[in-house]
């Protein structure tokens, strides 16, 4: 009776991928740039809602009088 012997199986270390399934290399440079666009527009949207928190957090700075155009200032 003989032994039967598996197939090695390397482990995959993060990032590696498959490398069984190569894209063509426009395909690949297309899926990049559509993932940086993605994570810039991430970035931008995470700092404007930062920016908005932090407008609304001091909003009691701005004097609402100002704003206002029939508002006349008088110094007495």
């Amino acid at each position: 009776m003989e032994r039967q012997r598996r197939p090695k199986i390397k482990k995959q270390t993060f990032g590696e991928g498959s490398r069984d399934a190569e894209l063509p290399y426009h395909i690949e440079l297309k899926r990049e740039m559509f993932s940086s666009l993605d994570r810039v527009l991430e970035e931008l949207t995470l700092k404007c809602q930062q920016l908005h928190a932090l407008a609304e957090k001091y909003a009691f700075l701005i004097p609402l009088n100002r704003l206002d155009d029939k508002y006349k200032c008088q110094i007495a």
